[in-house]
């Protein structure tokens, strides 16, 4: 690979202290603690808190890639450190965090490792995510229409739950599917801003009573 990524999490994470995931941790007394040890409260509750080294490594990593390059994951675990399984564990989390702290987007390519995108193709990322919404309002109307034979036997609470959410599903559908992106798309570039909420709203309604 020509190019080379400084990893810096070498020279600023303690990896003995934070080598274990929270799940990994109790603080019941007889329940064996980290290196057997009692922790006060507070400290029990930052140390658990530690974000782990081998995703910060990755977070460091992928802050560097070079964009519309692939890196294998083989590539990754020898920057990194770490085993293939190791980095495939930590990647969610550190795609998450590298996207919040330093603005870098980075996809997954399908058997091979990573991508990082450039933001003029954040178009795709984008509507992968809204497939996902979309994919799952409609898993969450079904559980309402097939997981329900008799709704007036539900008690009142769960009612009144289950009414907010087909609510919710019903209008992400309807702005989802293939005509209410059309018009929102020519409602947003008409405007040449971004579309509040409530304008949003306004035109669905519009377009549920053609």
């Amino acid at each position: 690979m020509a190019w080379q990524v400084k990893v810096s999490f070498l020279n600023n994470i303690n990896r003995k202290a934070v080598r274990h995931t929270e799940s990994e941790y109790s603080n019941e007394p007889g329940t064996g603690t980290y290196q057997g040890e009692y922790m006060e409260p507070e400290v029990f509750e930052r140390f658990k808190n530690e974000r782990h080294w081998q995703t910060q490594a990755l977070v460091d990593v992928f802050a560097e890639l070079p964009e519309g390059t692939v890196t294998t994951y083989q590539e990754l675990s020898k920057l990194c450190e770490m085993s293939v399984s190791a980095v495939k564990k930590r990647m969610t989390n550190a795609r998450n965090m590298v996207l919040e702290e330093h603005n870098v987007i980075i996809e997954t390519e399908r058997g091979k490792g990573v991508i990082r995108l450039p933001q003029t193709q954040i178009a795709h990322p984008v509507s992968k995510a809204r497939l996902r919404m979309r994919n799952a309002a409609k898993k969450g109307a079904k559980l309402i229409s097939f997981g329900i034979t008799d709704f007036k036997a539900l008690p009142t609470d769960t009612q009144t739950v289950v009414r907010m959410e087909s609510a919710i599903f019903g209008t992400i559908k309807m702005m989802t599917n293939p005509k209410g992106r059309r018009l929102l798309q020519a409602a947003a570039a008409a405007a040449n801003e971004d579309l509040k909420i409530g304008r949003t709203l306004d035109l669905l309604k519009s377009f549920n009573k053609k």
